[in-house]
């Protein structure tokens, strides 16, 4: 097992837009290429529904596909903005991000989607209504994909959580486990589709952080944020990694990671489930 190094490091009084775009994990290529894939259309038009700052929608773009990001965030909308700026040489190639919610997708999209993708967001909406709103966009047999993330609770992460939670009650729950959502997104899903047909694939994946990198990652919360912090940042961070420390001295942390991509053609579903990539 590689060593991380444990030494207290010093951490920008940045936004948590700032630390999400730096900080949160890529999705790996595998993943990139089954969203392609189920797309299926070379050159359509994707849109990309809480889109952070554009983890999925760059990658998307730079194989392209059109694509419109969503999310009701500002803050990450020009972090999106910045990174497409860096790594999508082409201008006329470079996804379009926008303000904006799923319930009300016609309000700031100008014309229909080849494809719907709910990039670990589905379970922050009002979800009848945010699908209502993305069938009404998509041109004919379009997908609709929604992309839940389940994480493994590991020791570590239950006490990060329990620091945080006594610095900055959330607002929301840090994560949600799709398994407890009283409808599951495949049954919504279903009831779309002429043949109620949901094809489904899971690609599992496992990270190892530092503890630097981990303390990042909560900084990247809305309610970790070193605003909502303030003075408090530092006393919050120092306990943070002497509780993690306690955990593993090393200062390195696994992270296990279950993606579940469901997916539905309105008006139209292939007559076989899929399966694992």
């Amino acid at each position: 097992m590689s060593h991380g190094n444990t030494q207290r490091r010093t951490y920008p009084r940045n936004g948590w837009e700032w630390y999400f775009a730096n900080y949160r994990p890529l999705y790996p290529e595998s993943v990139i290429d089954r969203l392609a894939r189920i797309v299926g259309r070379p050159c359509g038009r994707v849109v990309d529904i809480g889109c952070g700052t554009g983890q999925l929608s760059i990658p998307l773009a730079r194989r392209g596909f059109r694509v419109v990001g969503v999310d009701r965030w500002r803050g990450l909308i020009l972090e999106a903005e910045r990174l497409a700026g860096q790594m999508v040489t082409d201008v006329l190639e470079r996804p379009t991000f926008v303000v904006g919610v799923a319930e009300a997708l016609a309000d700031v999209l100008d014309g229909p989607a080849d494809a719907v993708i709910f990039s670990k967001s589905f379970h922050w909406t009002k979800r009848d209504a945010a699908l209502d709103a993305a069938k009404a966009i998509l041109s004919p047999s379009g997908p609709v994909i929604v992309i839940n993330s389940k994480m493994r609770q590991d020791e570590w992460m239950r006490v990060a959580m329990a620091v945080a939670r006594e610095f900055t009650p959330p607002s929301r729950p840090f994560t949600v486990d799709p398994d407890q959502i009283p409808e599951s997104a495949a049954s919504l899903l279903r009831k779309m589709g002429s043949r109620r047909v949901v094809e489904r694939c899971l690609c599992n994946m496992v990270a190892s952080l530092t503890i630097d990198e981990v303390v990042r990652y909560w900084l990247a919360m809305p309610d970790c944020s070193m605003d909502r912090l303030g003075v408090r940042a530092d006393t919050f961070i120092d306990r943070l990694r002497d509780t993690l420390l306690r955990v593993n001295k090393d200062g390195v942390f696994d992270v296990h990671e279950s993606l579940e991509i469901l997916s539905v053609r309105v008006g139209y579903e292939s007559d076989t489930k899929g399966g694992a990539p």
